[in-house]
């Protein structure tokens, strides 16, 4: 997931820019791939595939290619989750600062 592409529009302040501020978002978004992390649709890797029920995993390969998919799947959602922020007034950035997913945002 790579973010070369800065957002062209104008940052989100309140309810009067939402409707042209939301049609230039959502295409930053979805070019720069962060939908799947906003929307849900992109999930963590599911540990009981690599992991036995007693904690241990199936094997080292796998114990090692799941600790390679969580932590990318860790790193493309706080992408996005900067990818919100950045597009989003500095006021509305202190209000959802409590939030640490892009899909809880």
């Amino acid at each position: 997931m790579a973010s070369n592409i800065s957002f062209k529009g104008k940052l989100f302040i309140r309810k009067s820019n939402y409707i042209n501020w939301l049609k230039k978002a959502n295409l930053f978004l979805e070019i720069n791939s962060f939908m799947p992390y906003i929307d849900g649709t992109e999930k963590a890797p599911d540990k009981s595939l690599y992991y036995g029920s007693d904690s241990k995993p199936h094997s080292p390969e796998l114990a090692v290619k799941y600790i390679d998919k969580e932590a990318e799947f860790n790193r493309n959602s706080s992408k996005a989750l900067g990818a919100i922020k950045s597009i989003i007034s500095t006021d509305n950035t202190k209000r959802f600062k409590d939030k640490k997913t892009a899909n809880s945002l």
